[in-house]
């Protein structure tokens, strides 16, 4: 899918108005992001409002982000990739790794200890 942009209309807290030219108009649902300080920063629609126009909410801080600025929508949901590399990994909702590895000072304590345990003796 071709990428589809549109221009933020309005900034207000964690919710963001977004217009896009023309009849393109994402679905509900669908993520769109924003570029800030080389920052990729994700928004979900969750409402459209008229006159090409979509209401989002941010799934990070919307400190800095301001009218005009360009949004690229992309054409589908959020989503997280699964497989062997994401195993034995602590993600964001993002898919943002929070530990490369689980950390080791934390193999003996109780909930880590099982899951480490499921992690190692998983069958295939």
């Amino acid at each position: 899918m071709e990428e589809m942009k549109g221009k933020i209309v309005q900034v207000s807290g964690p919710v963001i108005d977004v217009e896009f030219e023309g009849s393109y108009l994402p679905a509900i649902k669908d993520a769109l992001y924003v570029i800030q300080d080389g920052k990729k920063k994700v928004m979900e629609v969750s409402q459209h409002t008229g006159n090409n126009v979509v209401r989002c909410i941010m799934l990070a801080a919307s400190e800095g982000l301001c009218k005009d600025m360009e949004v690229i929508a992309t054409g589908s949901g959020i989503s997280v990739p699964v497989g062997e590399k994401t195993l034995g990994r602590l993600l964001t909702f993002l898919v943002i790794p929070l530990m490369m590895e689980l950390n080791l000072m934390m193999r003996n304590t109780g909930v880590f200890t099982e899951i480490l345990h499921h992690l190692q003796n998983r069958v295939l």
